[in-house]
């Protein structure tokens, strides 16, 4: 994503709502039996992280927490419940 080409952060912010918090949610309950409970939560937290960092273009050492607060986004340990 650049200032020039690429997505906007508007359209990433939407793509992850709509296209990968949905299928992030379906496979974490298909797959939750073989997985153990703290590792799926790090698992997708993690996964959450790397695309909003790249969505808005932080660093990585930027809190995921923050970044949910900031973008008004649902944490993912709570959105699987």
């Amino acid at each position: 994503m650049g200032k020039k080409w690429g997505i906007s952060p508007q359209v990433a912010l939407w793509m992850h709502r709509a296209i990968m918090l949905p299928k992030t949610l379906y496979v974490s309950v298909v797959c939750w039996p073989m997985v153990s409970r703290a590792e799926a939560k790090n698992l997708l937290q993690s996964l959450q992280g790397s695309y909003l960092r790249a969505a808005v273009e932080s660093v990585k050492n930027t809190p995921i927490e923050a970044m949910e607060v900031a973008l008004c986004l649902t944490p993912l340990a709570l959105a699987v419940i």
